[in-house]
Formats: C-alpha cells, sequence, structure tokens
C-alpha cells in the first residue's frame, strides 16, 4: 500500500509515464538481480514485484482517464484485471508444467525477466513520447 500511495504521488507530480517507467524499470532490475543470484536477490526481486504491481493499477487508471471517459476507462481497468487474472492461473499451471518437463523453474525465471525488461522498454518509450514535440493526448498540454 505504501508503494502504491507513493507512487501514485509521483504519478501525480511528474507524470504517469515517469512513474511507469520508474516502476517497471525497478522491477525488470529486481528480476535480473535474481537471475544473476537466486539466493541472495530473492528478496529483492519480491519487493520490486511489490514496487510495480499494486500501484501499476492505479497509474494506469489515472492515464487512461486523461484520454478517455470514466465508463470506458473502468471497462478497459476491468478488462485487465480479468486478463491478470487469467494470467496468473494459466501461468502459474504452465511453470508447474515447466517444472515438471525441465525439473527447475530457470526456464520460467528467464521468461519472465524478458516480459519485465519488454515491459520497461515499452514504458521507457512511452517516456520518450511525452518529451517528443508532438504531444500525446494522454499528457496535458502546459500553457504559457
Amino acid at each position: 500500500m505504501v508503494a502504491g500511495l507513493t507512487v501514485g504521488r509521483l504519478a501525480d507530480r511528474f507524470g504517469y509515464q515517469l512513474a511507469l517507467l520508474l516502476i517497471c524499470g525497478i522491477f525488470a532490475l529486481g528480476l535480473m538481480a535474481f537471475l544473476y543470484d537466486q539466493n541472495s536477490f530473492a528478496l529483492i526481486a519480491g519487493i520490486s514485484y511489490g514496487i510495480m504491481y499494486f500501484p501499476i493499477w492505479g497509474i494506469i487508471s489515472g492515464w487512461l482517464s486523461k484520454v478517455y471517459s470514466s465508463t470506458v476507462t473502468m471497462q478497459i481497468s476491468s478488462v485487465c484485471m480479468i486478463t491478470a487474472g487469467l494470467g496468473g492461473a494459466s501461468g502459474n499451471m504452465m511453470v508447474g508444467w515447466v517444472r515438471e518437463s525441465s525439473g527447475s523453474l530457470d526456464i520460467a525465471y528467464w521468461v519472465l525477466t524478458a516480459n519485465a525488461a519488454l515491459l520497461a522498454l515499452l514504458a521507457a518509450g512511452a517516456f520518450i513520447r511525452r518529451n517528443a514535440d508532438s504531444p500525446s493526448p494522454a499528457v496535458p498540454v502546459k500553457q504559457p
């Protein structure tokens, strides 16, 4: 909850794109550290997950509300939450199958880390786009 409040305040003050880049980057770095040494960095990976997972729902909803009506924002957020629940359930089954088949979870850790790095790159793209000359409709334009 502390991460949600802190990152939400950061998003309100500096923009949703920066907050998204920060939490996705921290998550990717935490997983990379975990891949490097699982025994030493398991806690870091868990903390980075908490920093990313809980605030992301508020950041995405806040960002969407800048572009879409509250009804559409709620519908998009609902679909995202349902998809995340289905992904969490099916992901556990797939990782269990990987563990049974290979005897190790290393493949699953590599896939998770690659996806986290991709997510951080997408967030970096959103942040760079925000700072480009052509503003996104999700970015408030500063009036002179």
